[in-house]
């Protein structure tokens, strides 16, 4: 009997591998307009909070979302940091709550000392099992999702630039009105 050679045992664990990938992405990216699906992650503190409980005010009230996937290693990221701080800033007692999913792999350890030096002052949470992000198709960083009162996505973006800061307040500024 023949053994299989390494090279095409290599290119089938590949292959099937980018199967799934696919598939996942396929069957549970959400795009603008369907509902954004509630995900449950931990705070850097360690506590457990979802999406829908970070969409409503502390009076019970809708709230527009940014929520944003990054890594204190993504420069895009880094760079986008201070534009979600300042919208943080700027809109939040007008109904706006900006949340930074965290997908670095060493969790609190990493990303506190980034938040701490940083003045970042909205919500973070931490992804550092990656079970958020499959769920939103993301497939690289920064993804940011926009999110209205309603609980619908009303943009998302992929990367970090002059132009996507903008559109972003932009799109905050219409669903706050």
């Amino acid at each position: 009997m023949r053994m299989p050679s390494r090279r095409s045992i290599t290119v089938g664990t590949i292959a099937a591998a980018l199967t799934c990938v696919f598939i996942a992405v396929a069957v549970s990216a959400p795009v603008k307009g369907q509902k954004a699906p509630n995900i449950k992650m931990s705070t850097l503190d360690g506590k457990s909070v979802s999406l829908y409980d970070l969409m409503k005010n502390p009076k019970g009230q809708g709230r527009v979302v940014i929520m944003d996937f990054w890594a204190t290693w993504c420069p895009p990221c880094r760079q986008e940091v201070p534009h979600l701080q300042k919208l943080h800033d700027t809109y939040a007692d007008k109904g706006l709550a900006v949340v930074g999913v965290s997908v670095d792999r060493g969790g609190a350890g990493d990303v506190k000392p980034f938040v701490k030096e940083n003045k970042v002052t909205y919500t973070v949470l931490l992804d550092s099992q990656n079970q958020a992000a499959p769920v939103y198709g993301v497939r690289g960083i920064p993804a940011t999702f926009i999110i209205d009162k309603k609980g619908v996505i009303r943009a998302s973006y992929v990367g970090f630039s002059p132009e996507i800061a903008a559109d972003m307040e932009k799109v905050v500024k219409s669903l706050l009105k």
